[in-house]
């Protein structure tokens, strides 16, 4: 996204940096790919589900209560047209772990 951002915008728009990562970059790490594997449930809303997977996301593709679902690292694109896409406003119980048997 942030190629095709810069390829539009070209020279009009500074790249700014934060310890040698592009800034859209950081953000994105800190709000999103940092909270993955915790118990934060932090959605991005249904618009911005369909193109980023949020943290929450990438929760239920975990979950041992919905199975096939949110396949994409980062983006979405994918499993909103092959119908595996799970938006989080949907999804109000995830469990984690290993049935006994």
């Amino acid at each position: 996204m942030t190629g095709v951002f810069v390829f539009l915008f070209g020279s009009l728009v500074g790249v700014y940096y934060i310890l040698g990562a592009n800034l859209f970059a950081f953000m994105f790490s800190l709000l999103g790919s940092n909270l993955r594997h915790s118990h934060i449930k932090l959605g991005f809303g249904n618009a911005v589900e369909r193109f980023l997977i949020s943290p929450l996301q990438h929760q239920i593709h975990y979950s041992k209560n919905h199975v096939n679902t949110n396949f994409g690292g980062f983006l979405s694109i994918l499993d909103y047209l092959f119908g595996t896409l799970t938006l989080s406003k949907n999804v109000t119980n995830i469990k984690f772990g290993l049935e006994r048997t």
